[in-house]
């Protein structure tokens, strides 16, 4: 079986290349970059194959990467994950809302959870919501779970506890 070279088609030359793979800061971008720079080594002569065991990847997320960069060699690179589109669930100004909401109770008067949330935007927004989402924008907006530390069913009560300090015959250092 013969190994089917990938032809790089952009205009970078393999130093260059190298260049931008190691200038790069993105680490995902970076891959990509160090990919391509593999594939234009001539002296190596990588196949697809052998650039995909290297670097962790498939081959055909190589030749995925290969027709992106000769496709667009200055953007096919790029991280597309990011970015997306896909616009906030709330706008700035349910957002707001929603924080000085997060300082009351909820409506149950417990504490406020991811679901909770979900159901308060579902509720502004007329759609269901996940809760997955409702904690998101619990994180994003600085709050946390707060739950009450547990306490055991025959705990001492505070009074109890200082009458045990009062009584006790031993000192305890402080």
């Amino acid at each position: 079986m013969t190994k089917q070279r990938l032809i790089i088609a952009g205009p970078h030359r393999t130093a260059e290349l190298k260049h931008r793979y190691l200038a790069c800061e993105d680490s995902v971008e970076r891959s990509h970059w160090q990919v391509i720079w593999l594939l234009s080594r001539p002296e190596k002569g990588y196949s697809c194959q052998e650039v995909a065991d290297l670097m962790g990847f498939s081959a055909d997320w190589i030749r995925k990467l290969v027709r992106r960069y000769n496709d667009d060699p200055e953007k096919g690179l790029k991280d597309k994950r990011r970015n997306n589109g896909n616009a906030p669930v709330l706008g700035e100004e349910l957002q707001q809302e929603l924080s000085k909401a997060l300082g009351s109770k909820p409506p149950d008067l417990g504490l406020w959870s991811g679901p909770k949330v979900a159901q308060w935007i579902g509720e502004r927004l007329n759609h269901p919501v996940s809760a997955v989402t409702g904690w998101h924008y619990l994180v994003r907006l600085g709050w946390s779970l707060q739950v009450p530390r547990r306490q055991h069913s025959r705990a001492a009560s505070e009074e109890e506890q200082e009458a045990f300090k009062k009584n006790s015959s031993t000192i305890l250092p402080s």
